[in-house]
């Protein structure tokens, strides 16, 4: 696939805003737990708040080839942003700019699209995830509007949020065609965030548990008609595995660049409890301060253990008893297994397992 002279443009400068501005300071971040609000301005004037967006309403109107592109680059920089972007971005904006009137549109999304303003996708509750026939919040009709109860579970950016699409039942008996969707401000009363998730990693992306108390609505916070919230959330649940993906692939190409390497990693990054090498088992030397990465040897130039690990040089913490006996024909040789079978992710990634084959046990020395 060729990339157009836009979209290149578009990566190009993304990446050197994810380089200079967003990495260098990710670990702060995750460490604060939360990201500075002058940053969502940074990015919205680089079109990253709005990409799929038209113009008119403040946004980028990119193709979504570029908007993959830059979530790319932007997770690599730093994961957890790029969550709350992509959340943002779809299905947040998405949702309104398939199901929202003219007057939803005008009324949020300039607000979104300059970044004052965070979308947030409330669908999915602790007994119903991807499954949004399950939903239990119930939205009622009261007058020439709805009042909404019920409880949300893992909801991105539902702290520092400014606009959410939340969803709720309003006809118990039509099942799947009973369920509505609604673009709700975060300051509407009875709008409550009952907890902010504790999390192993991207803690600077707030995940939380919502909770809705008699919060009242108005008929024209409907997105759509009434019944058709099932539609929107499937719809834009499909929008937003596009930006999931080129989050993961962002992120797996930063992990790699950081494990090839090795010591160019700031030490400051490699004491944290998310480091670079944490999934790569590196081989040291007694005495040795400065490993060596050696996991990511292409499969044409992969090198004898004779050669390459010298004989007696593993660390007690590796394997603390020595083995009785080898097998025979393997004895002070290692074999290089394949990660995976295919041949063309072994040749595009070079990984490769290293294992030292004993009666007893084989011992893994890396993936």
């Amino acid at each position: 696939m060729r990339l157009t002279e836009t979209q290149q443009a578009i990566r190009d400068t993304v990446a050197a805003f994810s380089r200079d501005r967003i990495a260098p300071n990710a670990i702060q971040w995750e460490a604060d737990g939360r990201y500075p609000v002058e940053l969502f301005t940074e990015l919205a004037q680089l079109g990253l708040m709005g990409m799929t967006a038209p113009e008119a309403f403040g946004g980028t109107e990119a193709d979504y080839v570029s908007y993959a592109l830059a979530l790319m680059e932007i997770a690599a920089g730093d994961g957890g942003l790029s969550t709350v972007i992509s959340v943002h971005n779809a299905p947040a904006i998405a949702c309104l700019l398939q199901s929202g009137s003219q007057a939803q549109k005008e009324r949020f999304l300039p607000d979104m699209c300059a970044g004052r303003s965070i979308g947030a996708f409330a669908l999915t509750e602790t007994d119903a995830g991807s499954d949004a026939s399950a939903i239990r919040t119930r939205a009622e009709r009261s007058g020439s509007g709805y009042v909404l109860n019920g409880t949300k579970q893992f909801i991105t950016s539902g702290r520092i949020g400014g606009v959410a699409i939340v969803f709720a039942v309003t006809n118990v008996e039509a099942g799947k065609r009973g369920l509505s969707a609604f673009v709700v401000p975060t300051d509407t009363a009875g709008f409550e965030v009952d907890k902010v998730e504790h999390k192993l990693g991207q803690r600077a992306s707030d995940t939380c548990a919502l909770r809705f108390v008699d919060m009242a609505v108005g008929e024209d916070q409907l997105l759509g008609r009434e019944g058709d919230g099932y539609k929107i959330a499937l719809a834009n649940l499909e929008t937003g595995r596009i930006g999931i993906a080129a989050q993961s692939v962002g992120m797996a190409r930063s992990k790699r660049r950081s494990c090839m390497r090795g010591n160019d990693v700031p030490s400051a990054r490699r004491s944290s409890s998310i480091r670079p090498s944490a999934f790569v088992w590196r081989i040291l030397p007694r005495g040795s301060r400065r490993p060596k990465p050696w996991c990511w040897r292409p499969p044409h130039a992969r090198m004898r253990a004779s050669a390459a690990f010298p004989k007696r040089r593993w660390p007690s913490s590796l394997h603390p008893r020595r083995p009785r006996r080898s097998v025979p024909g393997h004895s002070r040789r290692w074999a290089a297994m394949d990660i995976s079978r295919s041949s063309a992710l072994r040749k595009s990634t070079g990984m490769c397992v290293c294992a030292r084959f004993t009666r007893e046990r084989p011992i893994f020395c890396g993936w």
